[in-house]
């Protein structure tokens, strides 16, 4: 049977495209306190915004005749006709969020504008429950209560307190960050976490959110001409995440995501990083309104470009004239096949192979000697004699030959190429190894073994270090306290935002600050592993980088102990420590099969 809904089914209906957790209610209120003007945006949340949701402003304000309308579906003074659609330049426009919003919760609110007078008003479930003048100076305050309290089914899916109030911090920043002209203040729990300046410098924003670091880092970016206009920082190539979490943009001080706009910043930092290195950007795009539609999504994070591909180009030109200003050469570890290479040694092919010539002797006609650079390993990072790896293998001359192996192998080394990849023949198999995830299985190995044997030991530093934190990083840190003991790290609580750190496991000495950073960094994840995070980065930042050039006693036990690890086949990140062909498969590719 087709029936109807009645009016409060089809207002919770419509809430869930917009409100579907704590934070979407906080962008919607942001939005609109922008719309109105203000300079000055406080929020105020507790247990992550599921029991509390306060955003008070001083902006214009609404006007006490118009409150109760305010809350209407599609009631708005942003537009009025439909093409209005093509020039949206307000943060909002559909008239949906607040009675959305008031659909799903117990809402307060008191406005005034200037010269009028104060009026407050209570409403559950969507309906008006009551309207009395106050006195109130102008701007708005909005209290949320209770969210989701009548849609019980929506509330279970909310995730932790903590997540929940991680993910109101996220959006708040990326608001900070697209108006650094507004102050945005933020307390979670009557815990203060920032308040901006307001005095429209990005890298003082930066500073305040993120550090020190971050703000010393960043390049600026600003560029008028033709269709649109950039304005922003990016980091230099030297200061890069593993992520796209900090790569953040704004179109016409909207925030957005558009995949595109990753591809150009990828474009502009072509050669500049190796692979799973990503910049952070703040990026705003100030567009004309006619060539941006943004009424694509409820929630108006989706974006779509009328001149997609001029806008490709002007992002990654600018950024890429930015980073060519730098004195600034990227590491490369393998020259470019297409130049001279004068500077190589004999006997050494520009491809990385090591090619045989009559000058050479037997024992240097594949790899070239040099200092070990895979050996020193077992006594910088496992000094520990029970954790001490067999000691370099006495190659002979014959063993040294192109092709050969100890009789005891079941393996034959071929060589290594591009002084990243090893080739080896075992079981008349063609294997290839990547030295730098092999290499990494085999330190995140050790490292288990390790903490299994000294849980909770850590080594004392000889001077303590003073550790400066973001408030979302620090919060982290203070409620995985026991996790990290297990893990060797003894933090103290300095103040607000720093941390003093006594004591630390041996495999992140040198590394501590980064290390600790890094594991802040996962922090949105429910079933996050935190022993098994931080042996994995540890090991990938300790193992041998690809374009290491190694020798035949360090690629022979390398390979060796590779096999000698459990479950060798896969890096701690998932990915494969080597790629098989057998015979049928190389026959395949040069079409021997009939």
């Amino acid at each position: 049977m087709i029936r109807l809904l009645d009016d409060l089914l089809i207002d919770k209906i419509a809430a869930g495209e917009v409100v579907d957790r704590p934070a979407s209610v906080v962008k919607e209120l942001l939005e609109n306190a922008l719309d109105a003007g203000a300079d000055k945006v406080t929020v105020h949340i507790a247990e992550g915004g599921r029991d509390l949701i306060e955003v008070s402003d001083n902006g214009a304000g609404i006007d006490e005749k118009e409150l109760a309308l305010a809350f209407l579906r599609h009631a708005t003074s942003k537009i009025n006709k439909e093409e209005d659609l093509l020039n949206i330049a307000t943060l909002g426009f559909r008239g949906e969020a607040l009675p959305s919003i008031a659909a799903v919760s117990r809402v307060e609110i008191t406005t005034c504008q200037a010269g009028g007078n104060g009026v407050k008003a209570e409403l559950a479930a969507g309906k008006l429950l009551r309207q009395e003048n106050t006195p109130f100076p102008q701007g708005t305050k909005i209290i949320i209560k209770d969210l989701f309290y009548n849609t019980p089914a929506r509330k279970e899916f909310l995730k932790s307190a903590v997540t929940e109030g991680n993910q109101v911090y996220v959006l708040i920043c990326r608001y900070a960050l697209a108006r650094p002209e507004v102050s945005f203040t933020f307390t979670n729990n009557k815990r203060s976490y920032f308040k901006t300046p307001g005095n429209g410098k990005l890298s003082d924003v930066v500073r305040v959110l993120w550090g020190e670091d971050y703000a010393n880092n960043m390049l600026p970016v600003d560029f008028s001409g033709g269709l649109c206009n950039l304005q922003g920082l990016v980091s230099r190539p030297s200061f890069v995440h593993k992520n796209r979490r900090q790569q953040i943009f704004f179109v016409n001080r909207r925030p957005v995501k558009s995949p595109m706009l990753f591809k150009a910043i990828d474009q502009a930092y072509k050669s500049l990083l190796v692979s799973r290195q990503q910049p952070i950007v703040i990026l705003n795009i100030d567009l004309p309104p006619n060539v941006v539609d943004v009424n694509i999504h409820p929630q108006k994070m989706e974006v779509r470009f009328k001149e997609e591909g001029y806008v490709f180009t002007a992002v990654s030109r600018v950024i890429s004239n930015v980073l060519n200003g730098l004195d600034y050469m990227p590491d490369l570890s393998v020259m470019p096949r297409d130049k001279p290479d004068r500077g190589r040694k004999a006997g050494k092919a520009a491809g990385g192979f090591y090619a045989p010539t009559e000058q050479t002797a037997l024992e240097n006609r594949v790899f070239e000697k040099q200092e070990n650079l895979y050996s020193p390993l077992n006594q910088e990072f496992f000094p520990d004699e029970e954790f001490k790896t067999r000691g370099l293998i006495n190659f002979t001359a014959e063993q040294l030959a192109f092709g050969m192996a100890s009789a005891e192998e079941d393996y034959k080394i071929l060589g290594q190429i591009m002084n990243t990849y090893i080739i080896v023949e075992k079981e008349r198999d063609l294997w290839i190894i990547d030295q730098h995830a092999a290499h990494e299985k085999i330190i995140y190995v050790r490292f288990k073994q390790k903490m299994a044997a000294h849980k909770n030991e850590g080594q004392n530093l000889a001077i303590p270090l003073a550790l400066h934190f973001n408030p979302l990083y620090m919060n982290w840190l203070l409620s995985h306290q026991d996790v990290l003991n297990d893990l060797g790290f003894h933090l103290e609580p300095l103040g607000e935002t720093s941390m003093l750190l006594r004591t630390a496991p041996a495999f992140a000495l040198g590394q501590e600050t980064e290390l600790l950073n890094q594991l802040c960094e996962l922090k949105s994840s429910e079933d996050l592993e935190l022993i098994k995070d931080t042996l994995a980065m540890s090991a990938c930042k300790k193992a041998l980088k690809g374009g290491t050039a190694l020798n035949a006693e360090e690629i022979k036990q390398l390979v060796d102990d590779l096999l000698a690890t459990e479950d060798y086949r896969y890096c701690p990140h998932g990915r494969p420590t080597l790629v098989v062909m057998d015979r049928h498969m190389m026959d395949r590719v040069f079409k021997r099969q009939k």
